[in-house]
């Protein structure tokens, strides 16, 4: 599936989508029930699993190091997960598929993809009040917000549906050019109610880069995006993204007003 509503609508991905069986570390295996006609990732059959960013991050303006003001990157990055069945290249139905351990994991990367950029040296200090994760007492964490992602099943604007990981919350506290690094794992043994989340190492199932995007500085920042096509559909299904509509304001666009006076 493509993209056609924006040009910030772009696909990406790590591997070529026609060339499904040389997709490296991505062989999961399937159901050990011949008779199920679900497909919880265990043991029979071995399927692909392949990223897309179908909608992707373009800019953001700098949050600083207080989490008071924080603005999302924008649009916010929606990836769709695709799994395929390894012997015939075919896309399993997402009915069929057990999604309720995929989880989507997210850092920030050097917008050249040569190394992680997740940790900004301080340049004030953080309040007592809100604790934030640090490597030591000179880093904070650049990339703030939800960097973890459940899967969900959401229709597109064209009405297939598909799983995917919507990334609304993610802001990056200082300026410059970056990537999001994406990387999905299934968390847990996937049988079903009987499920036991695995205390032990999860195997990476895809990993994808987004497009670089750029983040600015409070006086330089020229406004958010405006809210796309595929935000729309999202945010109609019930995901939590701010749209930015004509005529009267709505409780959710005060943010966007907000970026666009500075």
């Amino acid at each position: 599936m493509r993209c056609r509503h924006t040009t910030s609508c772009r696909r990406n991905t790590c591997n070529s989508v026609s060339n499904y069986s040389n997709i490296n570390n991505t062989n999961t295996p399937l159901c050990n029930n011949n008779n199920n006609p679900s497909y919880p990732m265990s043991t029979v059959k071995t399927v692909v699993t392949l990223l897309v960013v179908e909608q992707q991050p373009i800019r953001a303006r700098m949050c600083g190091f207080g989490d008071k003001d924080r603005r999302p990157i924008t649009p916010p990055p929606c990836i769709r997960l695709i799994v395929l069945d390894n012997k015939t290249g075919e896309e399993i139905d997402p009915n069929d598929v057990d999604s309720t351990f995929f989880v989507l994991m997210v850092d920030l990367w050097h917008e050249d993809s040569s190394r992680a950029n997740g940790y900004a040296p301080n340049q004030q200090p953080i309040p007592l009040s809100i604790p934030a994760p640090t490597l030591n007492q000179n880093h904070t964490r650049n990339l703030i917000g939800m960097n973890a992602v459940n899967a969900c099943r959401l229709n597109d604007p064209e009405g297939k549906l598909g799983f995917w990981f919507v990334l609304q919350d993610l802001s990056v506290r200082t300026e410059g050019n970056f990537r999001l690094k994406l990387s999905m794992c299934d968390v847990g043994s996937g049988q079903g109610a009987n499920a036991v989340v695995s205390n032990g190492k999860c195997p990476v199932l895809a990993t994808s880069f987004s497009e670089p995007f750029t983040v600015y500085s409070a006086k330089k920042f020229p406004g958010v995006i405006e809210s796309t096509p595929l935000s729309k559909c999202f945010a109609g299904q019930g995901i939590k993204i701010p749209i930015r509509k004509d005529g009267p304001k709505v409780a959710n666009q005060d943010e966007f007003d907000a970026d666009d006076q500075q």
